[in-house]
């Protein structure tokens, strides 16, 4: 194959721009993804990525759904080391634990995939979103007729301390024992 037909043909285009936005992002949190930037880096002609995407808003909602992705199979997989997640406090702080670790160690993907502009219902991102809420959510499944208020309000504590963990505002040395015992104690959780 010659180095031109390398240069313009791939495979899955599509996915390896959005592999190689969030690799960027993992690399350098506050680098700016463009759609040319990105091209180059694949080897495709600058043109190439608006066959995938029409803007770069629409290729950071596909990073932003695989961030999201991401984010719910560390929740559910740190909801299966745990095992028993019948103590909600454990749950929480399980759970917590996994979220505050996602963003913090990915903080360029994170901050992507909050910043995107609010949804409606049905749309895609949105709909990732809510599939990484749902580990929370199904904890509180049970706490009655405000149960998703409930996750919400968890939702966005533990949203709160990854953002002040991740900025350096807070110590994460015995940061989730202590804050989620006094979490569920403040907001009526458990």
């Amino acid at each position: 194959m010659s180095k031109s037909s390398r240069r313009y043909h791939h495979g899955d285009l599509r996915a390896a721009l959005v592999k190689e936005a969030i690799a960027t992002l993992d690399r350098e949190p506050d680098a700016e993804v463009t759609l040319r930037g990105l091209a180059k880096v694949v080897g495709v002609s600058p043109m190439a990525p608006y066959a995938h995407f029409e803007d770069k808003d629409e290729l950071l909602d596909a990073v932003a759904i695989e961030g999201f992705t991401s984010l719910a199979m560390a929740l559910n997989a740190a909801l299966d080391e745990a095992g028993n997640t019948a103590d909600l406090e454990h749950a929480l702080t399980v759970l917590a634990g996994a979220y505050i670790a996602f963003g913090v160690d990915r903080p360029g993907l994170y901050r992507i995939m909050f910043a995107r502009p609010a949804k409606p219902r049905g749309d895609p991102v949105r709909n990732a979103g809510e599939q990484a809420f749902q580990p929370l959510a199904g904890l509180f499944g049970n706490k009655g007729s405000n149960a998703r208020q409930k996750a919400e309000i968890a939702w966005s504590f533990v949203h709160g301390l990854t953002l002040l963990v991740g900025t350096g505002f807070i110590d994460p040395e015995d940061l989730l024992e202590r804050h989620i015992k006094t979490a569920c104690k403040a907001f009526s959780l458990t």
